[in-house]
Formats: C-alpha cells, structure tokens, sequence
C-alpha cells in the first residue's frame, strides 16, 4: 500500500492496474484520468464477461436437463428433471457468493480511485464530502417524500414518484471524472473556492506535505 501520486501522460495500461491495487486504501493521492478509466474499462469488461459465461453456462446446462422441445411444447417435468435442476440452482450459489465476495472486496478501491481522480481534477477531498453528503440528506428526504405520498394516497404504482437525483448525481460524477488534470483548480487562498478546490500549486510537482490533501 502507498500514496498514488500519477501524472498526465506518465500512466500505462499495467500502471493503472498497479496503481489500484497498490493504493488499495489510499484517499490522499491522485489518479489521472487514464489511471482512472483503465481500471474502469478493466472491471467493466471482467464484469461483463463474467456475466455472460455464467448465464451462457446456466443455460447450456438447463438445455441439458430439459430439452428445448419439451420446453417449446410445456412439458411437465419428470422427477429426475426436478432434482437435476435443484442441484444446478445449488452449484449456482458457489460462483455467485464468490462474485459477490469480489464485488464487496473492491468497494473501498473504487471509492479511493473516485476520490483521487477528483483531487487530481481540482476538487478537494472535504468538498468531495461535503456534497456527498448533501447529495445523501436530500435523497434521503425525497425518498421519505415519496414513500409518505404512496401511503397517503394508498397507491403503489400509479402515485410512483420517479427520483432523478442518483442519475444526476451520476452525470456530475462522470463529467467531474472527465476533466483533465487542474482543471479546478484555483489560484484563490480564502474563501469558498480555497474550500472546494485546490490550489493551482497543487499541480507543480511541489512537495505534498506543503499542500494538504483534505
């Protein structure tokens, strides 16, 4: 483990992957935009794949218990198919504990790589938190609006008010992401802007220690 410090131009395919391993709890440092969509790129298509060879997998194996005609034609099925398709829902639960073992395993890691991709954008950490938890208080709040109006109204799909904020928040968290390197960044030393974004000394390959990283 240790602090991520990567430069623009200066992070390769297997830096990326070393760099988010390597940084597995690391919040302080910064990850460009390469360090940062290479892993995303990595974990999206491992992801995928993972997907598709087990559903792949899940259906070869049912094709081979239950034979497509029976299933096109409603078939009742006999007893050995009935056994043989609890023991395939059994196997399915091994991969898929292990997959979700994975998941929760590179939660904290994705989370780090966030927070340093927006550092290395501009935004400092206490800002990132800051409007997180914003973010956090008003959908909890247009949730319970939501959930109040359903019980009041004593309708459950009709009255189904749709809440955009995950959706925006998301937008801003990809465009933020986007950025290049201190594109945030700014030269004011007081108020709000020294607040949410960082100095544009931050980004002269100075020591870190006379910047603070939160």
């Amino acid at each position: 483990m240790g602090k991520i410090e990567e430069r623009p131009g200066q992070v390769s395919f297997l830096q990326a992957i070393k760099d988010f391993f390597r940084g597995y709890v690391d919040f302080k440092g910064r990850s460009t935009r390469a360090g940062y969509w290479w892993m995303r790129l990595i974990l999206g298509v491992l992801g995928i794949i993972f997907f598709v060879v087990f559903l792949l997998n899940t259906l070869r194996k049912v094709l081979e218990i239950i034979p497509l005609d029976d299933i096109q034609n409603g078939a009742n099925l006999s007893s050995a198919q009935t056994d043989q398709l609890s023991s395939l829902v059994f196997s399915m639960i091994v991969p898929i504990i292990i997959a979700g073992l994975v998941a929760l395993a590179l939660i904290v890691p994705n989370i780090a790589l966030t927070v340093r991709r927006l550092r290395d954008a501009g935004l400092r950490g206490r800002a990132q938190l800051t409007l997180f938890l914003i973010y956090l208080v008003i959908n909890i709040f247009v949730n319970n609006a939501t959930t109040t109006t359903m019980l009041a109204n004593g309708n459950f799909s009709a009255d189904l008010i749709i809440n955009p904020l995950p959706a925006v928040y998301s937008l801003v968290l990809f465009i933020l992401t986007v950025l290049p390197t201190g594109t945030l960044a700014t030269t004011h030393q007081t108020g709000i802007f020294a607040f949410f974004f960082k100095n544009k000394s931050f980004y002269q390959d100075k020591p870190e220690d006379e910047y603070p990283d939160f």
